[in-house]
């Protein structure tokens, strides 16, 4: 058991896992480009939805298991790293400086469980509203309403294309107080656990009408918490590398 623990906590693996997460996500930033309506389509729905959508095309999609079983590897890399290095924060030296390598480690893992979460799990709906008009997301118990929609144009070759879309929307759960948030095109709104987007795919003829979608992403606790947890090992690293700046006075109390 111990062997493999030292063989999965190998520095060298996880650099070549890197080496070959970069090689594919390379080759897939190539393909999503190729395909980029199909993948833009992933900002809106789960992963496995889309997969459903689109396993007659495997050309376009096959880099990402691949890129998944790498990252599984990597997880265990860094999981076995903080097992193997976890007993050494306990030995009196260099305290600050290992703890915020070990939080490192387990910020990467958070990020990595909240990206696979925003990806497989939470809800999503899809609701056209009309400005003035409530309705209700009967998978997320929601209620909203459209006050205003702003919408910016081009004229291309006679047709009328969409740059930029907007909407103030009033959204309630469960009966309490409204919250107002303002959506825009690549840019949603949080509000009551949720995120609110506006979707790609307008209607031809919108008039007074907006396509929004809602969705509950659980990954997104686990990135914040990543988030703040890399913050944290940062100012530890920064902490242990004043405590070791040269004009070090060994006969001052310097705080621990």
């Amino acid at each position: 058991m111990k062997r493999l623990l030292a063989s999965l906590a190998n520095i060298k693996l996880g650099v070549y896992l890197l080496l070959a997460a970069s090689a594919v996500l390379f080759v897939g930033s190539i393909t999503a480009d190729v395909y980029s309506t199909e993948f833009r389509t992933l900002n809106f729905m789960h992963l496995p939805v889309w997969f459903g959508r689109h396993l007659a095309s495997p050309v376009m999609y096959l880099w990402m298991p691949l890129l998944f079983c790498i990252l599984a590897v990597l997880a265990l890399n860094t999981l076995a790293c903080i097992v193997t290095y976890f007993h050494s924060i306990f030995d009196g030296r260099h305290v600050l400086r290992r703890t915020g390598i070990l939080l490192f480690h387990a910020s990467f893992l958070l990020c990595l469980l909240g990206h696979c979460l925003y990806e497989f799990t939470g809800t999503t709906d899809t609701l056209t509203l009309e400005k003035g008009i409530h309705a209700e997301s009967r998978r997320t118990g929601l209620a909203l309403a459209v006050e205003d929609i702003a919408r910016q144009t081009i004229q291309v070759n006679g047709t009328t294309a969409p740059i930029h879309t907007a909407a103030n929307l009033l959204i309630r759960h469960d009966d309490g107080t409204p919250v107002a948030i303002r959506p825009a095109s690549m840019q949603p709104a949080c509000a009551l656990g949720y995120t609110f987007h506006i979707a790609m795919h307008q209607d031809s003829n919108p008039g007074n009408t907006i396509k929004i979608i809602v969705r509950k992403d659980y990954g997104l606790y686990a990135l914040a918490a990543g988030g703040v947890m890399t913050l944290i090992a940062i100012l530890l690293y920064a902490l242990s590398a004043l405590r070791s700046r040269p004009d070090y006075t060994p006969g001052h109390q310097y705080p621990k």
